[in-house]
């Protein structure tokens, strides 16, 4: 997922997410998180699918089938923020992470000193002092690489400071591309290549639109490439439209809702990925209790020689 799509999706989270009530979590697959939880008066799931590929964040009305038995994580994340009201939100967009702060027993009361900044997120003194019950986690990263972690704080390098570099063009930013990232995660791999698809001006409007940490750079549209009906390939989902370059053979939609442009590029693919991971569970476990069978029936024919 690129980090400026994610930027837009995580800000659009947030305010969905303050005060939201999380009522179950669940696996239903091996790289996927689904956190059932109610906003105002309505009950959603928000998906939270992560990885080196095929990353995705979006909210669902639709509840896909949960595992039997949790597993260990699932059960921690359980016990320590079920029942628990999310009290603010918090994004640290470039390396893809968001950070939810659950209200303890203090905070039910609702007094929690909030500010906004200028993109319209919702924070609170994730800093502050803890006063969270008998729980020790005070908050839940989701990192949309290596997925989530329960902590008692914020991470040290969380929000820190966007650098970009001094001057982008075309040729200076595929220069050593593959290691530009290290220092300037905002550029990603998809801007460097709409960069140096674009002529000078549409580069530099591109580029001074993004560094903007304004609200217009976190709240604009959102655009999905799904490849044509009948072809294979990957749907993208940019910040930005796509040159016709990067977009040959896929279909373009644009989306003023980044919620809405997300459960449209990625709800299907992940319910196919959830359905085939669990019939390759089911066809593992038939196979399972196949060879088990066997090796029973192996024991009765050589207990059955003996006897004879």
């Amino acid at each position: 997922m690129d980090a400026h799509v994610f930027r837009r999706i995580a800000v659009n989270l947030a305010g969905l997410l303050g005060h939201a009530r999380i009522e179950k979590i669940f696996r239903p697959a091996k790289d996927v998180l689904v956190f059932s939880l109610y906003s105002g008066q309505r009950k959603v799931f928000l998906f939270f699918r992560h990885g080196r590929r095929n990353q995705a964040l979006f909210l669902s009305y639709a509840k896909p089938q949960a595992p039997a038995i949790p597993d260990s994580e699932v059960m921690l994340f359980r016990k320590h923020f079920v029942g628990r009201r999310i009290v603010s939100v918090a994004i640290d967009w470039p390396q893809r992470r968001i950070l939810l702060r659950f209200m303890g027993q203090s905070d039910c009361a609702g007094k929690a000193q909030n500010a906004h900044d200028e993109s319209g997120l919702i924070h609170t003194d994730l800093h502050g002092g803890h006063a969270y019950g008998e729980s020790r986690f005070s908050v839940l990263l989701l990192d949309m690489r290596e997925g989530a972690l329960a902590l008692d704080g914020p991470p040290a390098d969380f929000g820190a400071f966007v650098e970009w570099p001094e001057r982008l063009e075309p040729n200076s930013v595929l220069e050593d591309a593959s290691r530009i990232w290290e220092r300037f995660p905002a550029v990603t791999p998809l801007l460097r290549k709409t960069v140096a698809a674009l002529d000078a001006s549409e580069a530099s409007a591109l580029l001074a639109d993004l560094e903007s940490e304004s609200s217009g750079a976190a709240w604009g549209d959102t655009w999905v490439y799904a490849p044509k009906e009948g072809d294979a390939g990957e749907t993208l989902v940019s910040a930005w439209p796509l040159p016709e370059t990067l977009r040959t053979g896929l279909r373009e939609c644009a989306f003023d809702d980044a919620l809405e442009a997300s459960a449209q590029a990625w709800a299907e693919a992940v319910f196919a990925h959830i359905a085939d991971e669990r019939d390759k569970a089911r066809v593992l476990g038939q196979g399972r209790e196949l060879k088990r069978l066997k090796q029973a029936l192996q024991k009765l024919e050589l207990e059955e020689k003996r006897l004879n």
